[in-house]
């Protein structure tokens, strides 16, 4: 246990090295901070540990609020340190320039935000949520999909807020375990998170209920119901069990709305399985019974374009293709009755692979009008047959179920990791 203090200490005076000259005096100088208050030991800890200094000698400010470009910096220095052990981050032009190019190359932040903006709690929990590596905000508390109140699982950052939850990090802004995502976070709570990080004994250990069924359907908490569900039972909607249990192979999900009908969906993609049980499978609300239904179900590399068109990467070749060229699927998503409909397959035959298919075919160099030695064999839902088509045609034939612009707006899903949540 000492040793883990050890360690904690020294973190944080490395992390000191990032911030503003720690006070070398020990105790709480700050006549703003009342003994009572329940940060009162996360800023004593924090500010004896160098983490975070006063705004005046005696002032802590514990109600003001903390910048982005302030949040971004702390958790690059952080991330700096865990990683290489030290801390040679700068400031830039402006000054936050460095620690927002840090974070973005070390994948803590995938944007930009309002930096000279207060943080929201939401916003600051996404930062630290990728601080650290993942190994050191291990989950040590049973917190369901859905239990906190006022992060549904479709909140943008409900994944980086439920983890930070787990953790012991955060519990919760009242005896509900309410985060109050969009209120502006304050110095009091970022002393706290800080010392909580780089000190693991100060971690906050609870349990969070389970959601509280709603009086009508309602896709959040179905949603919830769902995910919850899998990581008890590995079964997803509908009773389906893919396939295997196997530690350290996480599947993945998802809240998006992958067939642009203006409601989201929920996405599972499963890896722990066979590769039958290899699939994506997308849900959608059925009002009916508050539940969900399925509304596609292909393998787990099926991307959505822009349109909502899904293409469903077959999980083996015909012999004729190479990895650049893989066959796949077309599906469509269908208004009427807001299910994905099958609408074409595509295979390809490469020369360099094979010069005759396996019924001793030759290669079709009269398709081949750009002489590229590939061309492309296509099959309607509603024809008969295999149909050859080779550059400029092939486009033109794909352009009925997508348009280039579609391909290069393939939905960035955002998936997070499922792993099993302690009950």
């Amino acid at each position: 246990m000492k040793r883990k203090r050890l360690i904690s200490m020294i973190l944080a005076l490395m992390l000191a090295l990032c911030l503003l000259p720690a006070a070398m005096a020990a105790g709480l100088p700050f006549t703003d901070v009342p003994d009572g208050a329940w940060y009162a030991s996360d800023v004593e800890n924090a500010y004896l540990l160098g983490l975070i200094n006063g705004k005046a000698p005696d002032k802590f400010a514990p109600d003001d609020n903390m910048t982005y470009a302030e949040a971004v910096k702390l958790a690059a220095c952080m991330h700096q340190n865990a990683a290489d052990g030290s801390i040679t981050l700068k400031n830039g032009n402006p000054w936050y320039k460095t620690y927002v190019d840090y974070a973005k190359d070390n994948y803590i932040i995938s944007k930009d935000y309002d930096w000279n903006a207060p943080a929201t709690r939401a916003g600051y929990l996404e930062i630290f949520a990728n601080a650290l590596p993942f190994s050191m905000l291990s989950e040590r508390n049973y917190v369901p999909e859905g239990g906190i109140p006022d992060v549904p699982i479709s909140h943008p950052q409900a994944y980086e807020i439920y983890m930070m939850y787990r953790a012991g990090i955060v519990q919760g802004v009242d005896a509900n375990f309410n985060c109050s995502p969009d209120s502006n976070i304050k110095r009091s709570e970022v002393a706290a998170i800080l010392s909580r990080m780089t000190d693991p004994n100060m971690r906050k250990d609870f349990t969070v209920p389970a959601p509280k069924a709603p009086a009508s359907p309602d896709f959040d908490y179905a949603a919830a119901m769902a995910v919850n569900e899998y990581l008890a039972t590995a079964t997803l909607p509908g009773g389906l069990k893919p396939g295997y249990t196997f530690e350290g192979v996480y599947d993945i999900y998802a809240v998006y709305d992958v067939d642009r009908d203006g409601q989201k969906e929920l996405l599972f993609s499963i890896y722990n399985a066979p590769v039958a049980g290899q699939i994506t499978a997308v849900y959608k609300l059925d009002t009916a019974t508050g539940g969900l239904a399925e509304e596609y179900i292909g393998t787990n590399a099926t991307i959505f374009l822009g349109n909502g068109t899904a293409i469903c990467y077959l999980s083996h070749s015909t012999g004729l293709e190479t990895d650049e060229y893989w066959p796949y699927d077309i599906y469509v998503y269908n208004k009427a009755t807001d299910e994905y409909d099958y609408a074409a397959s595509v295979s390809y035959w490469v020369k360099s692979v094979r010069d005759k298919d396996a019924l001793g075919n030759k290669f079709p160099s009269d398709i081949d009008k750009d002489g590229d030695g590939i061309v492309a064999l296509v099959t309607d839902a509603d024809a008969d047959g295999l149909e050859y088509l080779d550059g400029n045609d092939f486009e033109v034939w794909f352009s009925r179920y997508a348009s280039e612009s579609d391909w290069e707006t393939v939905n960035d899903i955002g998936w997070h990791p499922l792993y099993q949540a302690k009950g």
